[in-house]
C-alpha cells in the first residue's frame, strides 16, 4: 500500500519528504520512484513534514507507536480494523486514511474512483486529509472508527475470502488438463452481477437450488481434501439456511 499511495500522492503534486522501511532496500526502491530521502528511523520521517502516513500491517503498527516522537505533524494510519485513537498518547494531530481496495506491489491500481475513508482527531487535520485524499480520488468519505471496522470486516469477506475461493478452485483443477483460465469469465460475470444487484438476489448453484444430489457428489469428491470439504459444507449450509429463512418469512 505504501508504494501505491506514495506514487499517487507524488503524481497529484505532493512532495514526498522521506521514506522509512524496515528494510533499506525497500525504502531506497520507493525513493527512486517518488523522490524524497531514505530515513533511518521513524523520528527522522517526522522531521520537516506536515503529515506522516504509516502504511504498515495492523500487527506492526502498535510496535511503531513507541518510536513516534511528539512533533507538530499529522500522523495517520491506513488500517481498516484499528481505531484512530491508537495515536492519541503520542500525537496531538492524528487520523486515518483508509482506501477500500486491495493492493499488491506488482499490480497497478487506479485510485481515482476508490473510496477513501477518512477520520481525524480535529477539524484542521480532517480538512488536510480531505484535501490530500481528494487529490487522488473522487470518492472521499468521512467514516468513524466503529463504522470503518464494520466496513473492513465486510471487505475481508468480499475480497480476501473470495480470493481464497479462487485459490481453492485452482487447487481443485490442478492435476487435470483444465486450466484455471476456464473460470475467468465466470468470476468476472459473478462479480459484475453482484455490483449491479443485491448479492443474495443473484445467488446460483446447487445450494441455492437445494440440489442435494450435486452437493453430496461434490462432498464425496472432496473426501481427500478435508479442509476444502469442510468449507464447501459450511458455505452450502449457510446458503441453504438463508433461503429457508427467507421462504419462512414469506
Amino acid at each position: 500500500m505504501a508504494t501505491h499511495l506514495a506514487q499517487a500522492f507524488r503524481s497529484a503534486g505532493f512532495s514526498i519528504g522521506g521514506i522509512y522501511s524496515r528494510t533499506h532496500v525497500s525504502a531506497l526502491a520507493l525513493v527512486e520512484k517518488v523522490g524524497g530521502r531514505v530515513c533511518t528511523s521513524v523520528a527522522e520521517v517526522m522531521q520537516n513534514t506536515r503529515m506522516v502516513v504509516v502504511a504498515v500491517p495492523d500487527h506492526a503498527l502498535s510496535s511503531l507507536i513507541d518510536f513516534l516522537v511528539p512533533e507538530d505533524v499529522i500522523i495517520v494510519h491506513t488500517c481498516g480494523a484499528l481505531e484512530m485513537d491508537i495515536f492519541s498518547s503520542k500525537a496531538a494531530h492524528y487520523g486515518v486514511l483508509y482506501p477500500v481496495q486491495t493492493f499488491s506491489r506488482e499490480a497497478e491500481v487506479e485510485l481515482n474512483n476508490v473510496p477513501f475513508c477518512i477520520e481525524a482527531s480535529d477539524k484542521n487535520s480532517l480538512e488536510v486529509l480531505r484535501k490530500i485524499a481528494s487529490a487522488v480520488s473522487d470518492n472521499v468519505i468521512e467514516i468513524d472508527s466503529d463504522r470503518r471496522k464494520v466496513l473492513h470486516l465486510a471487505a475481508v469477506f468480499a475480497c480476501n475470502f473470495t480470493n481464497t475461493m479462487y485459490a481453492i478452485a485452482d487447487d481443485i483443477l490442478k492435476g487435470t488438463d483444465m486450466p484455471f483460465q476456464l473460470l475467468h469469465l465466470l468470476i468476472l460475470e459473478t462479480a459484475h452481477k453482484s455490483t449491479l444487484n443485491q448479492p443474495w438476489n443473484v445467488q446460483t448453484g446447487p445450494a441455492r437450488r437445494n440440489d442435494l444430489t450435486s452437493i453430496q457428489t461434490h462432498e464425496a469428491m472432496l473426501k481427500e481434501m478435508a479442509s476444502y470439504k469442510e468449507i464447501y459444507t459450511l458455505l452450502s449450509n449457510a446458503i441453504q439456511a438463508h433461503y429457508r429463512a427467507t421462504e419462512n418469512r414469506i
